[in-house]
């Protein structure tokens, strides 16, 4: 029996070989590091306001040092799913081929004011310039711009398919 003990002391042990990532090591193999209430999280730029959906799809804002709370009449525009942040006041909407561009000042209160573009069906890849006021997108690789005082105009025009400006 003495042997048998020594035999299994000194008998190298076999580990796994996998690698475990961060959320199994902290969290365990079963569990996971995202919460499961929370959808369409969004940090509102330049403030430390969290803003997501509850399983009720009510939008909520979390704000440090107080509860959630459901967001008010001034931030309608949030209500709109699909709602991406430009900066700390303004954001977007874009659905089928309407670009909702939203402003607001957040002491007055009141409903944010809302620009409305018509892009053409075929858009895609919409980009905004860091400071929101401009975009881009491409139509049949052709490059589109627009701005708060332009209507969206190609800046290329190439007919052949295989070129992409």
């Amino acid at each position: 029996m003495l042997l048998a003990a020594a035999l299994l002391f000194l008998h190298p042990a076999f580990a796994q070989n996998r690698q475990y990532t961060m959320a199994e090591a902290t969290n365990g193999l079963r569990a996971s590091l995202a919460p499961k209430n929370i959808s369409s999280p969004a940090w509102r730029p330049g403030t430390h306001e969290l803003y997501y959906r509850n399983p009720d799809g009510i939008l909520k804002v979390l704000r440090p040092g107080s509860s959630d709370t459901s967001v008010g009449a001034e931030t309608a525009a949030f209500h709109r799913r699909g709602f991406q942040w430009l900066s700390t006041n303004s954001g977007y909407t874009f659905s089928k081929d309407t670009l909702s561009v939203y402003s607001w000042n957040p002491g007055a209160m009141t409903a944010p004011s809302k620009r409305n573009q018509v892009l053409p069906k075929e858009s895609a890849g919409l980009e905004f310039a860091p400071e929101g006021s401009a975009y881009a997108f491409t139509v049949d690789n052709n490059l589109w711009y627009g701005d708060a005082r332009t209507a969206p105009h190609a800046i290329t025009s190439d007919t052949n398919i295989n070129i992409i400006s």
